[in-house]
């Protein structure tokens, strides 16, 4: 659909099914990165078990560091 410039207003109907769709699509899309955000924290969970990844601190670090007890 593409709005006419010179129409005085748009179809009530037209709109509510656009911000339909909209809203169909944010949830979509809100739904896909909280699966992506998932996904992640279990990557980086399982990384920070091993001792063989570098960079990655143990879980047991309280801020971060690498350094347990740390403040």
């Amino acid at each position: 659909m593409t709005e006419n410039p010179g129409a005085s207003s748009p179809d009530p109907q037209e709109l509510a099914d656009r911000r339909e769709r909209e809203a169909d699509d944010m949830e979509r899309r809100s739904q896909e990165l909280e699966s992506r955000v998932s996904a992640a924290r279990e990557d980086w969970a399982h990384k920070r078990a091993d001792d063989g990844v570098p960079g990655a601190p143990a879980p047991n670090d309280a801020d971060g560091t690498g350094t347990p007890g740390a403040d």
